[in-house]
């Protein structure tokens, strides 16, 4: 906030004709910032400063550093802060900056462990106030958080021991002191193993998990019966195995949503679960023709939005037959995105021509992906404009119960260096980033169809471009 700002509320406050319980509710509104914005709020005036300090809501949010000078400081703030915000439930991190090279002085800055164990001492102290939790420390910090007995109403927790920990001898220990464990319903853990982190698990609904085992990863589904949402992030071999392999797949019939990103034990994962109500599948580096993959898809048969990011697909032509088995099996697909990596052309263009040749179903079959709604589709140049149309089918058979419902489509191209090919015409030359005037005019039908298509263009930095308008600019002006 500057300080004309400042001036302007001071001269023209309607804080001040305000009762004080809407004027708090007010500052609370306004505090978008977290602690940053309390402080603020604080500085305006002595009356906003007085509200501000009686507001102990402004002062639930908020972080503690480990591992700094300016002990006496820290510990000040802390307590004020504890003090400030009464009796209500705390959202804290803690993190700890490792000893480090000051940039502004050259100093080197000191741990201070005395200080830290005070620190933490205070919010052990406190830990019935815990919400929402995130420890980011070196393994052996951890335990020290064991909080003090009394009933906990921690929601989401958050433990991340740094990858440098990965190799110590000490792995990372959270347990609590309480009379029960804690049931969070929201967990992000990093490098824990399962048996070391003490919770109930009967609440959980939301868990994003990072380099655990698989056989760690199959139990959390086991004694977590409400989890909803799943990301799965660097799933690990089993090295050392602290639960069995189950003898046949896990039926879990809360989860709905599933991400995994995973280069090596994806098969395996698939082979041991079962999701029959899975609505949303978010996977990387996975190869549709893997056959785990389709067995597990075959296990899965709600109505599915499928989503695969960085799909390396093989130049083999003989490799892209069984990339579409592996597509066929999601008979309940209605929403598609695929990330698209290939050296040629040749799986996009099969796939837009599988799609344009099956857009009909003829009487009595099951057309592929039969039940595909929504299509999104990314890969770099070059791309085959003249192909992209034909994927809706007939424009004059939109209500033909035996077609596709595929109404709504959105294509992405990367411009990361490839040169563009114009697809039998060469009246692109002059420009060869936009779309030939031939499949501008057909692309335009779509949309006096009354269907949906999207084309944008993006560079390597993430920006996008409506590519779609930028051709049409481009043949027939702006103007039109």
């Amino acid at each position: 906030m500057s300080t004309q700002e400042i001036q302007e509320i001071q001269c023209n406050d309607p804080v001040q004709s305000l009762p004080p319980e809407v004027a708090s509710q007010v500052f609370v509104f306004a505090a978008v910032e977290g602690l940053q914005s309390a402080l603020q709020l604080a500085e305006v005036c002595p009356m906003w400063r007085d509200l501000a300090w009686s507001t102990p809501h402004l002062w639930t949010t908020w972080s503690v550093s480990l591992g700094l000078v300016r002990n006496q400081t820290r510990i000040e703030r802390l307590t004020t802060l504890l003090d400030r915000s009464g009796v209500l439930p705390l959202d804290i991190v803690v993190e700890y900056l490792s000893p480090s090279q000051s940039a502004d002085t050259g100093c080197l800055l000191q741990v201070s462990p005395e200080t830290d164990k005070e620190i933490i001492t205070k919010l052990n102290n406190n830990s019935d106030r815990w919400r929402h939790l995130k420890l980011r420390l070196p393994a052996p910090l951890f335990s020290q958080f064991h909080g003090n007995q009394g009933k906990l109403v921690l929601e989401e927790l958050t433990l991340r021991a740094p990858e440098t920990s990965a190799n110590q001898k000490t792995s990372p220990i959270f347990r609590m002191n309480a009379d029960e464990y804690p049931e969070p319903i929201k967990i992000d853990i990093l490098k824990f193993r399962l048996n070391d982190l003490k919770v109930g698990w009967s609440r959980l609904t939301v868990a994003r998990v990072h380099s655990i085992q698989l056989d760690e990863c199959l139990q959390l589904l086991r004694v977590a019966p409400q989890i909803e949402e799943l990301t799965l992030k660097n799933l690990e071999g089993i090295k050392e195995e602290y639960f069995p392999l189950p003898l046949e797949p896990i039926q879990h019939d809360k989860l709905r949503k599933l991400t995994l990103v995973s280069d090596d034990q994806s098969a395996e994962f698939f082979d041991n679960i079962a999701l029959p109500y899975l609505e949303d599948l978010d996977i990387w580096q996975v190869l549709l023709a893997d056959p785990s993959f389709h067995d597990f898809i075959r296990r899965s048969s709600s109505p599915l939005r499928l989503r695969l990011s960085g799909v390396t697909i093989e130049d083999d032509k003989d490799l892209i037959e069984p990339a579409f088995k592996g597509l066929e099996r999601c008979t309940a697909l209605v929403h598609l995105e695929m990330d698209i990596i290939e050296k040629s052309e040749a799986f996009t263009v099969a796939f837009l021509e599988r799609l344009a040749a099956t857009s009909l179903a003829a009487h009595g079959e099951s057309p592929f992906l039969s039940h595909l709604s929504a299509l999104r589709f990314m890969r770099d140049r070059p791309f085959p404009w003249p192909l992209l149309l034909p994927v809706f089918g007939p424009l004059d058979q939109l209500t033909n119960p035996c077609r596709r419902p595929l109404n709504e489509v959105e294509f992405c191209v990367g411009n990361s260096g490839y040169d563009f090919q114009c697809w039998g015409t060469d009246n692109v030359s002059a420009n060869p980033r936009i779309i030939d005037r031939d499949s501008i005019r057909g692309l335009f039908s779509v949309f006096d169809a009354g269907l949906k298509i999207q084309i944008t263009e993006m560079d390597r930095d993430g920006n996008r471009e409506d590519l779609l308008q930028k051709s049409f600019d481009f043949h027939f002006g702006t103007a039109h």
